[in-house]
């Protein structure tokens, strides 16, 4: 019975060290819409990879070349693809935006919109590692 209890405590030790690994999320819409002549993103490729979902992409922390598109202006078909190379800080969420010089133009300059620490990301790490007096 004893020896069970270890290697189920061992067990949710290692689950533990898992979950509290630092980790980012990713969402191709803004925040914030205040903001004249700022749009919704899609998030078309993170590094080598595409993306379907446009919400809650989780990647881990690090630089990334991301590549978006936004919806065109009236009189375009498609958007142009634009890059935003980005070091994702660990525990982050960002949200991004489509800003154009006017609501006419087709050219567009992705940026953060706003970005947040994850609540509970990291922090068991953060506790152990606090000094103690």
């Amino acid at each position: 019975m004893f020896k069970h209890s270890v290697i189920l405590a061992g067990a949710c030790l290692g689950l533990a060290a898992c979950a509290t690994q630092p980790f980012s999320y990713l969402d191709g819409e803004r925040w914030s819409k205040v903001e004249l002549n700022t749009y919704d993103t899609r998030i078309v490729q993170i590094d080598d990879t595409s993306y379907v979902s446009n919400s809650l992409i989780r990647v881990d922390p690090g630089v990334h070349h991301i590549r978006f598109q936004t919806h065109p202006p009236q009189g375009f078909f498609q958007s142009p693809v634009k890059e935003l190379v980005i070091d994702i800080k660990p525990c982050t969420r960002y949200w991004f935006e489509a800003k154009r010089v006017n609501s006419g133009t087709q050219d567009f300059e992705p940026r953060v919109n706003y970005s947040e620490h994850i609540a509970g990301c990291g922090d068991a790490k953060e506790a152990s590692a606090a000094p103690t007096s």
